[in-house]
Parts: structure tokens; sequence; C-alpha cells
């Protein structure tokens, strides 16, 4: 009797099921962070390939956080979530355009771009956010 045997092939991305805030959310909180939901749903994702590239800095390469930047990867089965924070936070009344980029242990390559938009007036004063335009403050 011959024997049989059942291949799959992944030919799929990974895929990107959520992002926070939204791409092209306006008057978003400059400590607000930025949040990526994405899965492969045949083979695990390879973390070492993560890149994420945030108005035009590196936020993260080789799956590594860069300097400026911090947050955490979770994984839980095949979903992993990836939150980012600016240390100073994003800049006030800005675009903040990213790129995220990682393939799956196969080989297959999500490529995803989006931007928010922030808030006017925001600073940082004594460890705290301000929203200069909100609370008169005056620096």
């Amino acid at each position: 009797m011959p024997n049989y045997a059942i291949i799959t092939l992944d030919i799929d991305i990974p895929a990107i099921s959520s992002v926070s805030p939204v791409g092209g959310s306006q008057d978003v909180a400059v400590e607000t962070p930025l949040i990526f939901t994405l899965a492969d749903m045949l083979t695990e994702l390879d973390i070492a390939t993560l890149e994420l590239t945030i108005a035009g800095e590196q936020a993260i390469s080789g799956g590594a956080f860069q300097s400026g930047y911090a947050g955490q990867i979770i994984q839980a089965g095949s979903v992993y979530s990836i939150s980012v924070t600016k240390s100073n936070g994003w800049p006030g009344s800005a675009d903040i355009a990213y790129e995220i980029r990682i393939q799956d242990t196969v080989g297959n390559e999500l490529l995803y771009q989006g931007s928010f938009y922030t808030a006017a007036g925001w600073t940082e004063l004594s460890g705290e956010w301000v929203n200069l335009e909100e609370d008169g403050t005056s620096i």
C-alpha cells in the first residue's frame, strides 16, 4: 500500500488585524502608544525580521527597540501584539508616518504603512504631558 503525505504550502503573508491609533486619526495625544496586532495562521512570525520606522526614525530593528523608543512585543499563540512609544512622546501638531515590515518563518513578508496626526500644543513639563492650548499654561 502506498504512503501518502499531506503537504501544506504557506504562500500567505502575515496579516495585520488592527492598528491603533487607526490610520488617518486626528488629534492623537502625544503619549499615545502605537499598537499593531499581527498574525500568521500557518507559521510563526520571525521577530528577528521585524523592522519599524516611525517619522523617518528606526524604532525597531531586527526585533529590538532602538534608542529613544520603548514598548513590548507579546506573543499569544499565532498572534503578536507590538506596542511602541517614543521616549519623549510624539511631536505635537505632526503627521506621524510609519512603516512596519516582518516575515514569517518561511519568508513571506508583510509591509504595512500608515500615519496619524498628533494634537496641537502638547509638551512635557516636569514629567507630565500638558496641552498648552487647552489649559493656558505658559513656559
